[in-house]
């Protein structure tokens, strides 16, 4: 699965956790014991805003801000260009900003997809659209077989995958072929791609899960990763909180955003942990202020070559590999593709 989501953002889009976290497996094979966080050394930022700092590569990153609209920052300068046109992703495939997520669009970047028109009361069945990147014309359009909030939350070579989510994930996964066919329902639990893929699982070890707003389900308290031959490793396990996280580029490395809210008025606590593999889990703690804004722009975040980008309500963020946090643009931006 590609990497992605949770949190604010995604609320609207995917499931809270949380950019938003993903789906969490039925169950997975050959699993190791749980890992639990610990806490080990930290990446430690002083509370306030951090110092801008100057990136030693030169490139260009596309990014959005309110409203979708599109700009491109040169790095090293840190200059700012508008763009014509708005969108939530810069398809490089078609040079055109798409209406659109990464996690909407074809890993050939030639199609994306969407829902609309879903209503509760009175209840009205949501519909699939299949569109071409190039144009924004119609492919195809599928009507969802329930009146419930679906949303597109992976297009493979092959199908588009839906979950019904708002504020939070319930169980079921759908399935819409790219060639033609009806939605068919193809999991009664929770969604994850064959192959290489992170899985997150609502380990059944703890007692007081975090659980959807809206539906009152578990959502992921662990992140196991399997390889290709099928092997399933636990990597990381956070009772109580619900996890969304970002896989590094070209490594087995990811940063994991840990989100937990005892109550509908409590206070919510955000943390954010670096894990290099079983057991291997840095915590990373953003100033005060940065780790409250990139709750909502976790789950847009998109990585590269360079490390993860995270857009904020203030500033944008590079989180590196080494897990050192780079404030690299003074401005609210979220990153549309990777910086070419």
């Amino acid at each position: 699965m590609r990497a992605r989501r949770s949190a604010s953002l995604l609320l609207l889009f995917v499931a809270c956790a949380a950019p938003g976290s993903q789906p969490s497996a039925e169950r997975s094979p050959t699993v190791s014991a749980p890992v639990v966080a610990s806490a080990r050394p930290s990446t430690v930022v002083s509370p306030g805003v951090l110092p801008l700092s100057t990136v030693e590569f030169s490139c260009v990153l596309p990014v959005y801000g309110y409203a979708g609209a599109g700009a491109f920052i040169s790095f090293p300068a840190r200059t700012l260009a508008k763009a014509k046109e708005s969108g939530y992703y810069y398809d490089r495939a078609v040079l055109r900003w798409l209406p659109a997520f990464r996690w909407q669009v074809s890993p050939d970047g030639l199609s994306y997809a969407y829902t609309e028109g879903w209503s509760a009361e009175p209840p009205k069945a949501p519909r699939l659209h299949i569109a071409n990147a190039a144009t924004g014309k119609d492919q195809r359009v599928v009507t969802m077989p329930d009146a419930k909030p679906f949303q597109v939350v992976d297009f493979t070579g092959a199908a588009i995958y839906l979950v019904i989510s708002f504020e939070g994930t319930a169980p079921g996964v759908w399935r819409v072929n790219r060639g033609g066919g009806a939605a068919a329902k193809v999991s009664n639990g929770f969604y994850q791609l064959p192959g290489a893929t992170w899985i997150g699982v609502v380990d059944p070890r703890d007692p007081h899960p975090s659980r959807s707003l809206a539906y009152g389900t578990a959502q992921p308290n662990r992140v196991d990763r399997r390889d290709d031959a099928g092997r399933t490793t636990t990597w990381f396990y956070a009772p109580g909180s619900a996890l969304s996280w970002v896989a590094f580029s070209g490594t087995p490395a990811v940063l994991i955003s840990a989100f937990r809210q005892d109550s509908p008025t409590a206070a919510v606590d955000h943390v954010y942990w670096l894990v290099e593999g079983p057991g291997r889990a840095t915590r990373v703690q953003f100033s005060v202020g940065a780790s409250i804004d990139l709750a909502g722009g976790f789950g847009s975040a998109i990585a590269d070559a360079h490390g993860i980008w995270l857009g904020a309500s203030g500033s944008l963020y590079l989180v590196r590999r080494s897990g050192a946090i780079l404030r690299v643009f003074d401005g609210s931006v979220y990153p549309a593709n990777g910086c070419f």
